[in-house]
């Protein structure tokens, strides 16, 4: 019986490949791990960076909400307590040639309807990357600056650097929304404000460098630097209200910095005012020492990282900053990790050793993939500290979002439909499918008050791979106590063993060659498949007397 069963199986299997496979007859998006006891309730939200909507959906993939903008986002975009997504988005016609240029903000209600609406896309500047609400209604945002050749001179920098007409400089600037496209300037802060140099003593800003740890060296060309105009390429921005500070990250130079927004916009142009009583100056750097000249590459700490955050009061690890280090040129290999750090504030100040070296020395890893290069992404991501423990991640890079618990298993994941056409069918290959970043919202997020959060359709459109379903086995015999689980990714074949027995598993290739005959023991084990070619496969699962077995279907990519 069993093996006119792997006949039919690998029948069915052939007939799979030889279809269409926009008949979604084999999954290649979606919700492809759903561990329904340990994951955590509530619902995704991500805007991907290739097209123009933005997606709500459950952990079952069904889409809950959808908002269709005109424009890609540029390029975050978020869901706020009040309901509102606060969604940057890619004016048509940039003053600035970057992939990661936004010039425009906008807040949007639940059924798409522009509550307002602002360009911030001038010659002299333009909103890049990551806006944030404030508690009193107001928004913060990255932008980038013109400095012309000649005020690059004047501030120091080596005449020999400047190839290019201007140095984009980083500034942050808080804007009050009025009716539904006015805005006025309430406070800013920029980095030329703050730069330091070495090279010419004949200027105001001359000192020397590791003496001047709260301004940042203009001479200072990162490792991640590519161009000679985007020198810091800030992507990250958030808000601790608790301490008034504001958080800002340069991948370039892989240093995150926190500076004092108690000052006055006057006071952020100097070295005094505002809480701290330094002025615009930063308070708190850390990832890369060498960037104010004091140790070497061996305490390079950040690799091209995304997503910093501070973990809000109330969640478990409160007060510590999440991020994505994505691993550009790390010394141990190209892989991305979750990390946290722990900055110490005491007395008014952030805390640093002899050395100079902020507080954490070392971050604390949170997600390193089991085979560590498995777990990429070469830019974009984030992470999110979840309430029960677990964590939620997205390797933006690739579109896969998934969330881990305790343990470091996954127990949900999910491989973006969407590219740049929109949303592709199930079993179509898909690329470009990056996400800046995404979220997971508790059902009791205060967004969701009072409005629909009934599913519809999957955004894939095929519900054959549904996680919601129970586990498809044969007709013919029900192994019931057997639960198997798939994870695409790592290519792990999850055998729940809750019958406590001895279990024979084979493995069949789409030709009826047999692959793996092994005995299994009776508890739960994950078996690797990663050493399989690519190709469809026929997993079966018996009892040792071969009384009963139960079939699972497998595409190795």
């Amino acid at each position: 019986m069993i093996i006119n069963t792997i006949k039919n199986i690998l029948f069915i299997c052939l007939a799979l490949l030889l279809s269409n496979p926009a008949d979604g007859q084999i999954q290649t998006m979606g919700v492809d791990i759903y561990d329904k006891e340990n994951t955590s309730d509530g619902y995704v939200f991500f805007s991907p960076g290739s097209y123009t909507d933005a997606y709500l959906i459950d952990n079952c993939g069904f889409l809950v909400n959808s908002w269709d903008r005109a424009n890609r986002p540029g390029l975050s975009g978020y869901l706020t307590e009040s309901g509102l997504m606060l969604r940057t988005n890619k004016v048509n016609n940039p003053e600035y040639g970057q992939a990661s240029t936004g010039g425009n903000l906008e807040l949007v209600d639940w059924d798409n309807n522009t509550v307002w609406s602002s360009d911030f896309n001038e010659f002299e500047y333009i909103q890049h990357h990551d806006a944030r609400l404030l508690p009193n209604g107001n928004i913060i945002y990255i932008g980038w600056e013109r400095i012309s050749p000649q005020q690059q001179l004047a501030y120091g920098r080596r005449s020999n650097d400047i190839s290019s007409p201007y140095l984009w400089g980083e500034f942050i600037q808080e804007i009050k929304p009025i009716g539904s496209s006015n805005y006025e300037v309430v406070w800013e802060w920029h980095l030329q404000d703050h730069f330091v140099q070495d090279f010419d003593s004949s200027l105001p800003n001359y000192s020397t460098v590791k003496d001047e740890i709260g301004k940042v060296d203009i001479n200072y060309y990162g490792p991640g630097a590519w161009d000679d105009d985007d020198w810091w390429h800030c992507n990250a921005l958030d808000y601790n209200p608790s301490l008034d500070h504001i958080l800002v990250n340069s991948r370039n130079i892989n240093e995150l910095w926190i500076i004092d927004h108690s000052t006055s916009t006057q006071e952020a142009t100097g070295t005094t005012g505002g809480n701290s009583n330094k002025g615009g100056e930063l308070l708190y750097r850390w990832g890369n020492p060498q960037t104010y000249d004091s140790g070497n590459s061996s305490n390079l700490r950040m690799y091209g990282s995304h997503g910093h955050y501070w973990i809000p009061e109330g969640m478990p690890n409160a007060g510590k900053i999440m991020y994505f280090n994505n691993g550009d040129d790390r010394p141990q290999g190209y892989y991305s990790t979750v990390e946290m750090i722990d900055p110490q504030f005491s007395g008014g100040e952030y805390l640093k050793n002899s050395n100079n070296f902020y507080f954490p020395l070392e971050p604390e890893v949170v997600y390193k993939a089991p085979n560590p290069l498995s777990f990429v992404s070469t830019y974009l991501s984030n992470a999110q500290q979840l309430a029960n423990g677990h964590v939620f991640i997205n390797e933006g890079e690739n579109g896969r979002l998934f969330e881990i618990d305790n343990n470091d298993n996954i127990v949900w994941q999910y491989k973006s439909p969407v590219d740049f056409s929109g949303p592709n069918t199930q079993g179509n290959f898909i690329s470009w499918n990056s996400i800046f970043r995404a979220y997971k919202y508790p059902p009791d997020y205060p967004a969701f008050e009072d409005v629909d959060l009934t599913p519809g359709e999957l955004i894939e459109g095929d519900s054959q791979f549904n996680k919601c379903q129970e586990v498809a086995t044969n007709d013919e015999n029900i192994l019931e106590g057997i639960e198997l689980r798939y994870d695409l990714s790592s290519s792990i074949l999850t055998i729940d063993n809750k019958l406590g027995e001895t279990l024979n598993l084979q493995i069949f290739s789409i030709d009826g060659k047999s692959v793996k005959n092994e005995t299994l023991p009776g508890k739960t084990i994950d078996v690797n498949l990663s050493n399989l070619e690519s190709g469809v496969y026929a997993i079966v699962i018996s009892t040792s007397n071969g009384g009963k077995s139960m079939t699972k279907k497998v595409v190795r990519f």
